[in-house]
């Protein structure tokens, strides 16, 4: 902590400390409101020029990080489209390897399969939601995170239909969730 930001808080927390003091103690000490105004003005005032320079010392420090931030090279707008492209490239790949498992009917496969699109998909997706809320605008990101909740719960329908032996159930599952996962791709262009 500077000392700037130190003598600041100790000016703001003194200055409404004194405020209070004296205010509490007016009526004890049978002074009046005329008899203690300026005092109370002043400590009031000192409280809050404690405040404002409490405030601007922060917003320097928040400006001076920004500079940093350009100086050093980065840039958020491409740190962005990096995310919203490895999220869009996951997607696909996601959307491929779905249309790829369809076709088998092994259950013991293609549980094995479901694990690695779990490990290698889903979970890096699911991770990938504090991304989105940040880098989508509200009602994009609100309408992508509801639908990757629904995915997240057809995937689990899936696999559950899978582990129960239930084929018909997993056939009609397949397309629903490779239209949903397409659906997720129209949302990020």
């Amino acid at each position: 902590m500077n000392i700037q930001l130190f003598f600041a808080w100790v000016l703001f927390i003194g200055g409404i400390s004194l405020a209070l003091i004296s205010a509490a103690q007016m009526p004890v000490s049978g002074a009046t409101w005329p008899d203690t105004l300026p005092v109370y003005i002043l400590v009031l005032t000192m409280g809050l020029l404690g405040s404002l320079w409490i405030r601007q010392l922060n917003s320097s420090s928040q400006q001076t990080q920004t500079n940093l931030s350009t100086a050093s090279g980065i840039d958020n707008n491409a740190d962005k489209v990096v995310s919203l492209q490895h999220i869009r490239h996951l997607f696909q790949q996601l959307q491929q390897d779905l249309i790829h498992l369809q076709a088998i009917n092994d259950r013991q496969v293609l549980q094995a399969e479901f694990e690695k699109l779990e490990a290698n998909y889903l979970l890096h997706i699911i991770a990938s939601r504090t991304v989105l809320k940040n880098h989508l605008a509200q009602a994009q990101s609100a309408l992508l995170l509801n639908q990757l909740a629904q995915g997240e719960r057809l995937f689990n329908r899936l696999v559950s239909a899978n582990i129960d032996g239930h084929a018909a159930e997993v056939q009609r599952l397949f397309p629903q969730l490779i239209e949903l996962v397409k659906q997720w791709q129209e949302v990020l262009k």
